[in-house]
């Protein structure tokens, strides 16, 4: 007997096949019937057996052979494939450190550039603006300077004229004063009597014109004296003499009197002394002396008239003397300058006179002093702004050859450099840097020298100068404590150290970082694609030249990828879900057995109706449902012990996924029965159980090599998928409100649900489920008891799940199978009946199948 239970029965073509086995046994045992068994007969089937022995003999030793030889090829192909995944993993891990390291230095010389680039902005609006202050404050200054000069200009020119008005006037006087002293004298007869001549020539000159008396006598007192006399009470002495009331002159200024010609006021006072004397009072006589004293000294000094102390001391019982050398020298002009007695009025008063300061003239004096200071300044000022502006344009040429010297020491810098990068092709980018930098700096100088030259402004020019000085003192400075640090730096140890210097600048930084723009981020992501791109392009040709130098390597891998495949599907693991007690699941085969009951009474097969929609009109729902054939066809007698999956053929319109799944779930329960059946006669006892668990704990736990890590990253990735679609099959599953039943049997036994537009919803999520479990028992735990115990755990939780979700199903059919009972009908039953058969109206311009 075979391992399945035939005989073994030989052929001439060396294979063995069950049914010709079964129908050459059935033979055998009718000839043996018919006729008793020899002892040839025997020898014959003894060498038959050991014949089929030594053929199952031969043949486990070469599938043996075959299992050690694809077990060997197997791990050599493992032992190249982790060589060549470890080689492009790190040829991936070259070619993005080559592109962070490239990106790394990219951004140091954007940050170098953007910081320099904003040095030279701040630099130069800091110079703008102290340009624009300067400027400001300047034109202020010329423009308070021009006003102050157009004011001290327009007070001079209106002073200048009023004092030549003044002279005018006084020279008008004085020039009538001469006519008339000159008239008086022509008209004097030479033998008239001087006495009689006198009163006369007095009282027609005061009947003419007193007033031009009295300005005359004021012009020569100011000249000679800096006073005017105006008209007072009259005295007792006016009153005996019978002189007339004198009216108050104008008052005219001292300097405007001094601006007269000097012939004019000769003349006035040039009177004969006797004449004078003869007309006088006897008053006035008595203060007359005997002698001129004073006639030496007016002829000493031409400054006096002749006969002034005579003309005085006759009318006013005065007495100038000449003014010294230095008083004269003092003064620089040709006034002549007294002093005036004590207690002036008090001897006017006498004559009805008064003296009166003429404060006009001070004042003008003041005015004119002013201006004259206030030109001086503006002179000043203008020698300033000349000197400055001269001291400015000195400054602006030396900082012009400053700058042509640093820009022709610059171009030999970059003509060294160049120089220097000829020499040595290798430089890398580093040296690039310090050249970016560099040129970044020039372009900041040049600017600023451009700038300066523009707006003329030393101070700015300086402060440039020294910002720029600041930089590069602080750049050498860097260089030099890189340079302290490791002297001896290469080519790439200095690259090392400037992405260093570049990771240290992006810290300091960080807001730059920050806005960073999108198109550095896009280019970035660009560069990250193709280094991954060129990895995955050198693992494909690493392993198509492994494949070409071992062809049977490729084979080996496609046949181990093979058979794992085949492993995975096959495997059937359900002693998670199977774990439940005895009691369970002996109610679950009472169930399925009443399932099965049930499923016997249903319909052989489905109507199929197939529509074609009409051209002008909408194509209505079409339902689906389970009804009787028209042509009763035969039903297949349900057997005791025969495969449940034998009574699915009488759904016609069931998935062919479903099919597959209950086919799956009924293999895996059997092989789990069997394999119950065959363990269930030996079953170790509770000591024996707890010295095997001591013996596996104090075992050392053996070193988890690649091939393992490997497989447990594989399982968890692979639970890690099943416990998010189960989330997400949670998550976004409603329970459909309605759900339809099948017609109810006699036996009062729960209907299977159809599948119609109502159902669906449920069919998809149970269906969804059942592959969530078959995914789970397909992992590989590979003996680790994390994986079996989280698989567990996951297996545990769909069932669950689905428990929830046929109880929900059972609570609805309870529902409806009590308003059956009650008689009721509801639109899933009249729905059920009336789906048997469609009406004309339904399939109006369709085609019915």
């Amino acid at each position: 007997m075979s391992f399945y239970g035939h005989p073994f029965v030989p052929v001439q073509q060396g294979y063995y096949r069950p049914a010709q086995a079964q129908q050459a046994s059935a033979e055998q045992q009718q000839q043996r019937a018919a006729s008793p068994i020899t002892v040839s007969d025997l020898e014959a089937e003894e060498r038959t057996a050991l014949a089929y022995l030594r053929s199952v003999q031969r043949r486990r030793e070469a599938a043996e052979a075959a299992a050690a030889i694809e077990s060997r090829q197997r791990a050599a192909a493992a032992q190249q494939r982790e060589i060549a995944l470890r080689a492009a993993r790190e040829q991936q891990a070259r070619a993005i450190a080559c592109a962070r390291r490239e990106r790394a230095i990219k951004e140091a010389l954007e940050r170098e550039r953007a910081r320099e680039a904003a040095l030279a902005h701040a630099l130069e609006q800091r110079r703008r603006d102290q340009i624009a202050a300067a400027v400001q404050a300047e034109r202020q200054r010329q423009v308070a300077a021009a006003h102050a000069y157009e004011r001290a200009l327009a007070e001079y020119r209106a002073r200048a004229e009023q004092v030549q008005t003044a002279q005018a006037k006084a020279h008008q006087v004085h020039a009538a004063a001469h006519a008339r002293a000159q008239a008086e004298q022509r008209v004097r007869a030479p033998g008239a009597p001087l006495l009689a001549a006198a009163p006369a020539a007095r009282e027609a000159a005061a009947e003419d014109n007193d007033d031009d008396d009295l300005a005359g006598i004021n012009s020569l007192l100011g000249s000679l004296f800096g006073f005017n006399i105006g008209s007072g009470q009259e005295s007792e002495l006016d009153a005996r003499c019978q002189c007339p009331p004198a009216q108050e002159p104008a008052k005219v200024p001292q300097r405007d009197i001094a601006a007269a010609p000097n012939a004019a006021t000769a003349a006035a006072l040039t009177v004969p002394a006797e004449h004078a004397h003869a007309g006088l009072n006897p008053a006035a006589k008595a203060f007359v002396p005997e002698h001129d004293d004073t006639a030496a000294t007016a002829e000493d000094d031409a400054s006096f008239p002749p006969g002034l102390n005579s003309l005085l001391n006759a009318f006013l019982g005065l007495q100038v003397d000449p003014a010294a050398q230095d008083e004269k020298a003092a003064s620089g002009s040709q006034q002549v300058v007294g002093s005036a007695v004590n207690n002036l009025n008090d001897i006017l008063s006498r004559w009805g006179l008064e003296f009166v300061p003429d404060e006009s003239a001070t004042e003008d004096l003041s005015q004119v002093e002013k201006l004259a200071a206030a030109e001086k300044t503006a002179r000043t000022i203008a020698g300033e702004q000349s000197a400055s502006y001269a001291r400015k344009t000195e400054d602006i040429r030396e900082a012009e050859r400053i700058a042509k010297a640093e820009g022709i020491a610059q171009n030999i810098a970059k003509h060294e450099q160049a120089q220097a990068a000829a020499r040595n092709p290798a430089l890398g980018e580093a040296e690039n840097l310090a050249t970016a930098v560099g040129t970044a700096k020039a372009i900041s100088t040049e600017d600023a020298h451009y700038t300066a030259d523009k707006t003329k402004d030393v101070r700015a020019a300086e402060q440039l100068a020294k910002a720029e000085g600041i930089a590069a003192r602080l750049a050498a400075e860097e260089q030099a404590a890189a340079a302290a640090r490791n002297p001896a730096l290469g080519e790439t140890e200095k690259l090392a150290a400037a992405v260093n210097t570049a990771k240290d600048i992006q810290k300091e930084d960080a807001q730059y970082e920050h806005d960073k723009s999108n198109a550095q981020d896009l280019a970035t992501t660009e560069q990250l694609a193709k280094a991954e791109g060129i990895a995955e392009r050198l693992d494909r040709e690493e392993a198509a030249d492994a494949a070409a130098r071992n062809p049977a390597l490729g084979e080996a891998e496609k046949l181990a990828t093979a058979v794992n495949t085949a492993s995975d599907i096959a495997k059937e693991d359900f002693a998670a879900i199977h774990a439940r007690d005895a009691k369970k699941q002996a109610d679950y085969e009472a169930n399925k057995q009443k399932q099965a009951e049930a499923d016997r009474h249903v319909p052989a097969l489905p109507t199929r109706v197939a529509v074609h929609p009409h051209p002008h009109r909408e194509p209505p729902v079409v339902r689906e449902d389970f009804q009787r054939a028209q042509e009763p066809q035969p039903q297949q007698d349900f057997v005791e012990g025969a495969p449940f999956t034998s009574t699915l053929d009488n759904y016609a319109n069931m998935p062919q996924a479903l099919r597959d799944i209950l086919a799956a779930v009924e293999g895996s329960m059997n092989d789990q029965a069997a394999a119950h059946k065959k363990t269930k006669k030996h079953r170790p006892g509770r000591k024996e159980r707890q010295q095997r668990k001591a013996a596996t704990a104090t075992e050392p736990a053996a070193p988890e090599t690649p091939e393992e890590a490997e497989a447990r990253k594989v399982a968890e990735a692979q639970l890690d998928t099943i416990d998010a679609k189960f989330a997400a099959l949670n998550t976004s599953f409603t329970f459909p409100p309605r759900l339809v039943f099948a017609a109810s049997t006699p036996d009062h036994n729960q209907p299977p649900l159809l599948f119609n537009r109502y159902n669906t919803p449920y069919h998809a999520q149970a269906n969804a489920l059942l592959q969530l479990i078959l995914e789970a028992d397909g992992v590989q735990s590979n003996g680790d008891r994390a994986i079996r115990r989280r698989r567990k755990d996951t297996v545990a939780a769909i069932e669950k799940e689905l428990e929830s979700l046929e109880a929900r199903r059972d609570q609805r059919w309870h529902e409806v199978s009590e308003r059956r009972e009650r008689g009721e009908t509801d639109d899933e039953d009249e729905w059920t009946r009336s789906s048997a058969s469609a009406t004309e109206s339904e399939t109006e311009g369709y085609e019915v199948l």
